[in-house]
């Protein structure tokens, strides 16, 4: 349920405007609005990963394909983000934290500024935070692999100017809400890093 909840949020969160379709290449694309329009006949299809795949295969939530093989391979390998309609996705493929990889497939995201957050289980020093907490399981440092903790999510942070990925911890969360003095006090109360409470302030910073 919690899950769901998710996802419903960064529907919301995602980027407004006119219904369409838009791949972008790198950051910098995306930051400058400079993607490709997917026009029909071509179209992409967002499917939502089950957990037994997500068991089998770490990676982003999503799996985005195409009927066009050119737009295929680059859905792989070669985009950064995806927009379909409202929602934005970053592709996990080339995304690493310190030395930790996300996987494969797309990730539901939302952006601020020249910013991308985007929502992924918990690796690296998210990994370790979750573990602390005693809410994950797993090596630390790992991406967790067990059914229980698969479904645990947190917010990271790309920087489109650097390239570089920040998990969104609660130290990171109260520097976002440095100028929002009723929101940190809030937040401070709340004392999660998980992403179904984050996601709520995030909006609040759009």
């Amino acid at each position: 349920m919690k899950i769901l909840w998710i996802i419903l949020l960064l529907s919301a969160l995602a980027l407004p405007g006119k219904a369409q379709t838009i791949v972008y290449h790198t950051p910098n694309d995306f930051i400058t609005h400079n993607g490709d329009t997917i026009h029909a006949p071509s179209k992409l299809i967002v499917e939502k990963r089950s957990i037994n795949r997500q068991l089998l295969k770490t990676g982003g939530d999503y799996h985005i394909t195409s009927n066009r093989t050119m737009i295929r391979k680059g859905l792989r390998r070669k985009y950064f983000a995806v927009q379909v309609d409202s929602n934005l996705y970053v592709n996990c493929k080339n995304l690493k934290i310190k030395k930790f990889s996300f996987g494969k497939c797309y990730a539901p995201a939302l952006a601020i500024g020249n910013k991308v957050y985007f929502c992924a289980v918990p690796i690296g020093p998210a990994a370790v935070s979750v573990v602390d907490r005693g809410i994950g399981m797993g090596a630390v440092g790992e991406a967790i692999a067990t059914s229980a903790a698969v479904t645990q999510r947190v917010f990271y942070e790309i920087d489109c100017t650097t390239g570089i990925v920040e998990f969104v911890g609660k130290d990171k969360m109260m520097e976002l809400l440095n100028d929002y003095p009723k929101l940190k006090e809030e937040y401070q109360k709340e004392n999660s890093e998980e992403a179904h409470v984050v996601g709520k302030y995030l909006k609040e910073l759009k």
